[in-house]
């Protein structure tokens, strides 16, 4: 059975932001599609897994509050950062997954600003990591 039409080359980003949306089945598509992209031998990350960053990784963090607000940005990893993946994806080979940072207020300190940090509501801060990343950049220091 097909993952995906021949010439298939979109990927979820590329589908999701087109005019008009995608359609799940399209979705689907560049799901399989971006697996077929990764490297042979890619571990997929699981819940609770530990991994130290190992080169500097580029991604994004959500603010988390304790209400119904988030805010997002970018952000770089620092080398010898450790993170926990922190949900369980429910998918067995999950492109991305949500992490967090294992004792880093030095890090957060620096990604998110006093005002926020000192928000009765701020809950943390999440980061969300893709598995190609997870491979290339950073190590597995627990399963």
């Amino acid at each position: 059975m097909k993952k995906y039409p021949d010439g298939w080359t979109l990927t979820i980003r590329d589908v999701i932001s087109r005019e008009g949306g995608a359609t799940g089945q399209e979705i689907e598509w560049a799901r399989a599609y971006e697996r077929d992209q990764l490297p042979s031998g890619t571990r997929y990350p699981q819940h609770g897994d530990i991994y130290e960053v190992i080169a500097p990784l580029r991604t994004t963090y959500l603010v988390q509050y304790d209400a119904p607000i988030t805010t997002s940005g970018e952000c770089e990893l620092p080398i010898g950062l450790r993170i926990r993946v922190d949900n369980d994806v429910g998918v067995p080979e999950p492109l991305s997954v949500s992490a967090a940072p294992i004792q880093s207020p030095r890090f957060i300190e620096t990604i998110v600003p006093a005002d926020v940090r000192e928000h009765p509501k701020f809950a943390g801060v999440r980061l969300s990591v893709t598995t190609r990343d997870l491979n290339a950049r950073c190590r597995l220091v627990t399963e």
